[in-house]
């Protein structure tokens, strides 16, 4: 096989829409009789979904109907009231009692009345329906990075839809007990935790040196990264090889992160420049991780996953996941978020090369291997 080269390159996976500042989320109020949050998206995948996993900032609790819903393609909104999306095989919406201590944890709808079919592409509606007495207060999240996204979008019913820009946090849960995200979608977020967590760090801190452990299913080429973080501090960035010994010179390419050489002094995207472009093997761990310079902290993002199977559902699965360390010198000083407790960094590899596949092998994918809004 031989490794073609192209252009500029390709991210890996790719960062969400909005540069500005850390991540952030919007909301959907629903806080009176009889009003509708929704998403419009398409189905992920075909097969039977059982339920649904979504994130909810919670004034006070109150029931909420929770299901797929058909959209009326006049007018882009769900149907009003709201159809069921697949009445011959099931109701497709659980009721869910949500509670205060529910707020920014990413809560399952609980089984719908019976399992909804659904065709990979299927255009429907996730919507959490409010009651037509004791509404309370419930705010569904979103993500709110997303200003030019024009499909999948929010809409909010409170006599009439009103349809707005933003993504959906959602996560289809199907009978077979996999998960998977609506294409342009995000799932931030876990089951009784933040739903982004900032990692504040510095050259003194336990851990010291944190970022991402990957693999990639096939050989390619790496000139760059991508960075979501604040950096007020200087740092390194290497990509490493399981058996780097923590110094510039073991590390299989290097760039910088120089805090004066930015427009602001908030947070956003850095783009990094390697030094020379790697080869990087199939199926073989990496790492691409920030080492700060001095004590003058810095911060990352990551988001975390309640289980494997959540972890799964995002852009590279598990193959891409959080890693820290602290004074790392080979690859047992290194904590791995890809069990028991799972988290994914805001970053990426910029890809300029890749296999074309020739004499030999057939090609690899990645079951969970899109990228949101690309």
């Amino acid at each position: 096989m031989a490794q073609q080269t192209f252009g500029r390159g390709m991210l890996v996976p790719t960062y969400p829409p909005g540069l500005a500042t850390a991540p952030s989320l919007g909301t959907l109020v629903t806080d009176a009789n009889d009003e509708v949050a929704a998403i419009i998206c398409r189905a992920p995948k075909t097969g039977n979904v059982r339920a649904l996993w979504s994130s909810m900032t919670v004034g006070s609790g109150a029931d909420r109907k929770i299901g797929l819903y058909t959209v009326d393609p006049a007018t882009g909104a769900p149907t009003s009231p709201p159809t069921p999306f697949n009445t011959t095989g099931g109701n497709s919406e659980a009721t869910k009692t949500v509670a205060a201590g529910d707020s920014n944890d990413l809560i399952s709808s609980g089984a719908f009345a019976a399992d909804c079919p659904v065709v990979k592409g299927d255009l429907l509606a996730v919507c959490w329906i409010t009651p037509p007495s004791s509404p309370g207060n419930l705010l569904i999240n979103t993500y709110a990075d997303a200003p030019s996204q024009e499909f999948p979008y929010r809409a909010l019913f409170t006599g009439a839809w009103a349809k707005s820009v933003g993504a959906g946090i959602v996560m289809f849960e199907y009978d077979d007990g996999s998960y998977d995200i609506p294409l342009g979608c995000v799932c931030f977020g876990d089951a009784a935790g933040n739903i982004i967590t900032t990692a504040t760090y510095n050259s003194g801190t336990n851990p010291n040196t944190q970022g991402a452990r990957f693999q990639f299913k096939g050989p390619v080429r790496c000139n760059g990264a991508w960075i979501w973080g604040d950096f007020d501090g200087n740092a390194a960035v290497y990509l490493v090889d399981a058996a780097w010994d923590g110094t510039s010179g073991d590390a299989l390419a290097v760039g910088a992160i120089d805090s004066d050489v930015r427009p602001t002094t908030g947070a956003g995207v850095m783009f990094v420049e390697f030094t020379a472009a790697v080869d990087l093997a199939a199926n073989t761990h990496y790492r691409l991780v920030v080492a700060p310079s001095s004590v003058t902290s810095l911060s990352l993002y990551y988001y975390s996953c309640k289980d494997a199977a959540q972890l799964g559902a995002q852009p590279m699965g598990a193959d891409f996941h959080f890693t820290t360390g602290n004074n790392p010198n080979d690859d047992t000083d290194w904590t791995n978020y890809n069990s028991g407790t799972f988290r994914v960094p805001f970053m990426g590899l910029i890809i300029d090369g890749i296999s074309d596949g020739a004499g030999g092998g057939g090609g690899h994918t990645y079951s969970r291997g899109r990228v949101v809004n690309a």
